[in-house]
């Protein structure tokens, strides 16, 4: 995806087209929650609404009935409480 959209969607798919090599210039990759540990400057993204996203794989194959999607900045951790914070 090259450009700006109102839609999450849009860039959830172009960070799991450059995981999967098609676009290796973009900024962000996906990755899975329980595969990487989210660190300040990535987007953490879920589903809302009538979205049923909870993958990459699902988010690839289309499957959900909606593709409303939230994402937020990740702005700092704190590893020692298991905490991270995000705006949005």
């Amino acid at each position: 995806m090259r450009g700006r959209s109102g839609g999450h969607i849009d860039y959830v798919r172009a960070a799991v087209h450059a995981r999967d090599g098609q676009d290796p210039g973009h900024l962000f990759v996906a990755y899975d929650l329980r595969e990487a540990t989210p660190a300040a400057g990535d987007l953490l993204c879920t589903s809302r609404g009538d979205s049923s996203f909870t993958s990459i794989a699902d988010v690839r194959a289309g499957n959900s009935p909606s593709n409303a999607l939230h994402c937020d900045l990740v702005v700092k951790t704190d590893a020692k409480r298991n905490r991270l914070y995000a705006i949005g």
